[in-house]
């Protein structure tokens, strides 16, 4: 498992523009990305999504590393990370997309419940991140 807790874990900045919430009084917040830092927290050539308060699976992330001409999309709360805490007993919802190095573009939207429990149709929002290339481990 990947934590994501703790100071100087990893680049994390907010989607440049975020999902638009619609049908939902409550709203989402917003999410964020992360890409792997220099202490080896998070698996490298990879983007990690976070959506910084207590809700449930559903929305979506497609990918683009327009470097390496790579895609994917990925489901939140189908990796096996070590969600962030924001509480004592909440826990935000993840996803992670092993992208490879180089510029990737990515849009979140799809249905996802909030932290109101209500169900918010995410109208997509984007963002992008550089992506370090991994370093290889020397043969002894």
């Amino acid at each position: 498992m990947v934590t994501l807790s703790g100071v100087g874990v990893a680049a994390a900045k907010p989607f440049d523009t975020p999902p638009t919430p619609a049908l939902c009084a409550g709203g989402v917040a917003v999410p964020q990305s992360f890409v792997a830092g220099d202490n080896g927290s998070l698996p490298p050539e990879s983007v990690t999504y976070v959506i910084n308060e207590q809700g449930g699976p559903g929305a979506m992330v497609a990918w683009l590393n327009v470097t390496e001409a790579l895609s994917g999309a990925v489901a939140f709360g189908t990796v096996d990370l070590e969600p962030t805490p924001i509480g004592e007993t909440a826990v935000a919802p993840l996803a992670m997309a092993e992208t490879g190095p180089g510029t990737v573009l990515s849009a979140m939207f799809g249905l996802y419940e909030n932290s109101r429990g209500e169900t918010c149709v995410l109208l997509p929002g984007f963002t992008s991140d550089e992506v370090p290339a991994g370093t290889a481990v020397a043969a002894d």
